[in-house]
């Protein structure tokens, strides 16, 4: 587990494929959250993403169970329909059963 803080410079090697600018853009990123989730509450992205690729889920997630826990019915997943997503876990001690997130 890499628990190297956010910035343009540590996630360079990530930056050759992606854009920088877009992961803080919520239309772009597909999760309308990021900047919240990594500038605002300092999570590193290996919190949520596997750069080595995660079997069920789209965007490389494969959350790190150090960090994140199951919600209290038992779920651990991001769920995506165009614009808008739910996410089922805990985190940062709240419980998201699920947490809404729309990318307008």
């Amino acid at each position: 587990m890499d628990y190297t803080p956010w910035s343009e410079a540590n996630y360079e090697l990530c930056f050759k494929c992606h854009n920088p600018v877009a992961l803080f853009n919520d239309r772009l990123s597909g999760f309308g959250a990021h900047e919240k989730h990594i500038k605002g509450e300092n999570t590193p992205c290996s919190v949520c993403h596997d750069p080595h690729g995660s079997p069920g889920y789209k965007g490389l997630l494969n959350f790190d169970l150090n960090s994140v826990n199951s919600n209290k019915n038992g779920e651990l997943k991001f769920e995506t329909f165009g614009i808008k997503g739910y996410c089922y876990l805990e985190c940062h001690g709240e419980e998201h059963n699920p947490k809404y997130y729309d990318r307008r």
